[in-house]
């Protein structure tokens, strides 16, 4: 995985300053080297991996404590400064219990919206909590079925109108309907390439109607550094709660282009750590244990996880919303 090269290399990378006698300026430009072509190598934004470089050298310079080598103070700095960048806590989503949890997906075609409504139902079902969807994709053929197919062997209530073109009136029926049997119901929007415009607007007024109390995007990692561009877009539009970066077994490159490419934005301070990655498309048990098989998303959800892929943002207050 991606993800996993890039985690490998920056170890490497200190392994290799740590296996050095002694922390020279020779020895630290080295390793400076090596973090920038780990982070190039991921597509991480030019001006991230040289403000990191320079923070990382301008610690070695500064005047070392006592009882600490040259050495250490590099890796302590390099440490806290790659901390910055990837996030220090996890985000626990927030789920409020004896209450139905509205969270809505939105993104483009093909960023893996319906894999990840599917995915996070999964998720909190084996987490005890009753999760229901509903598909208000009124473009996409196949997406109501897609997601009856995915959740069905659970027994996941899906709700769709088929016939129905008004994706409104779907989620507000579907909200209805399930409202008294789920803790937490997912609403599946519709997604196109092109007509940006549009999509944004019936996103919008889904978001008004719906009063969602958080908003998910879904994007692709590899998207690059036009993942933090569509962010954005998204978020003025309708104010996101949280970030989901999709696909990430194939790619590193999603993640910190959301934070970066959004970083001289002030809404960038309002990103918090990673939470959550989706990497395997089905939904099912993983092999010969009892765990759900989008891959170390549990661990994730923990806290464990590397590099995981959802980013919480300070969503703008939805009218009616806690």
């Amino acid at each position: 995985m991606v993800l996993d090269e890039l985690g490998k290399s920056l170890r490497d990378a200190f392994a290799k300053l740590l296996g050095r006698t002694a922390a020279d300026e020779a020895a630290i430009k080295e390793f400076v080297k090596e973090i920038q072509r780990a982070l190039l190598r991921a597509d991480v934004s030019v001006s991230l991996v040289l403000d990191l470089s320079q923070r990382i050298e301008k610690a070695a310079s500064q005047e070392i404590p006592p009882g600490v080598s040259r050495k250490d103070q590099v890796i302590y700095s390099a440490y806290n400064e790659l901390i910055r960048i990837l996030g220090k806590a996890p985000v626990e989503p927030r789920i409020e219990r004896g209450r139905a949890n509205t969270y809505m997906l939105v993104g483009t075609q093909g960023s893996g919206k319906t894999t990840t409504a599917a995915k996070i139902a999964f998720f909190y079902q084996k987490k005890g909590l009753r999760p229901g969807v509903i598909c208000s994709d009124t473009y996409r053929p196949g997406a109501l079925q897609q997601l009856v197919q995915l959740l069905q062997p659970y027994n996941i209530p899906v709700y769709g109108e088929p016939d129905c073109k008004d994706p409104v009136k779907i989620a507000l029926n579907g909200t209805a309907r399930l409202r008294d049997e789920c803790d937490l119901i997912i609403i599946d929007t519709a997604g196109r390439h092109k007509d940006e415009k549009s999509l944004l607007e019936e996103m919008e007024e889904l978001s008004k109607e719906i009063k969602p109390d958080r908003i998910l995007l879904t994007v692709d990692a590899t998207m690059g550094q036009q993942a933090g561009a569509q962010a954005k877009a998204f978020h003025e539009a309708v104010g996101l709660g949280y970030i989901v970066v999709s696909k990430m077994d194939g790619a590193a490159r999603g993640p910190d282009s959301v934070h970066r490419r959004w970083g001289k934005d002030k809404r960038a301070r309002a990103f918090r750590p990673y939470r959550f990655r989706v990497e395997a498309a089905r939904v099912r048990r993983s092999e010969g244990a009892g765990r759900p098989a989008f891959p170390s998303g549990d661990r994730a959800i923990e806290g464990e996880g590397e590099g995981a892929g959802i980013r919480e943002v300070h969503p703008r207050r939805h009218a009616g919303t806690a």
